[in-house]
């Protein structure tokens, strides 16, 4: 008996098939759940070995080509799903907001892992999000919910968001201040 956890079917130009199929790429080799499936994280761990199936078939009747890819694995195959709820000693990093924002707390990223330098405790929190364009970015907002810095970019690659913020978390601290006068 199957139980169908998702499916999707829409149209997508070129580029937008290949952004989506980039993300569930990420999504596989982080182990931060599928989360590129209309923006929400679904309950499912993360295959850490599978069967491949990848099948072109071409429909002389409908003039079309068909191109599919199953991946198929076991309980025993997968990981939990880690990135934005647990680090590696099952502390909770942040959450997986409805909206598919991933929150994380002050000292760890949406990787799970430690800022580069903790200091004091902060009062603002890093958000991952996929915009209305299904880009990731990123943004720091102030516990007031200002936002008060964000990737001013997006990135078809989640891990390219991450990417990002953590050179900010790196490089931000003690930095000097212009003033333009």
């Amino acid at each position: 008996m199957e139980e169908r956890l998702f499916k999707q079917t829409d149209e997508r130009d070129a580029a937008e098939t290949a952004a989506l199929l980039r993300s569930l790429a990420d999504d596989l080799e982080s182990g931060t759940g599928f989360d590129a499936l209309a923006g929400e994280t679904l309950d499912v761990g993360v295959p850490t070995g599978m069967t491949v199936d990848v099948e072109l078939d071409r429909d002389t009747d409908a003039e079309q080509l068909e191109l599919e890819v199953e991946l198929v694995w076991g309980p025993d195959d997968e990981r939990p799903v880690t990135a934005g709820r647990t680090d590696e000693s099952g502390e909770s990093t942040g959450t997986n907001d409805p909206d598919g924002t991933v929150t994380t707390d002050s000292t760890t990223n949406p990787t799970g892992r430690a800022a580069a330098e903790p200091g004091p405790a902060s009062q603002a929190t890093f958000e991952l999000f996929r915009d209305k364009a299904d880009e990731w970015r990123w943004r720091l907002r102030h516990r007031n919910g200002n936002i008060v810095a964000d990737s001013g970019e997006g990135y078809a690659r989640r891990k390219d968001a991450v990417n990002g913020l953590e050179s900010v978390q790196r490089n931000a601290p003690g930095a000097d201040v212009e003033i333009e006068e």
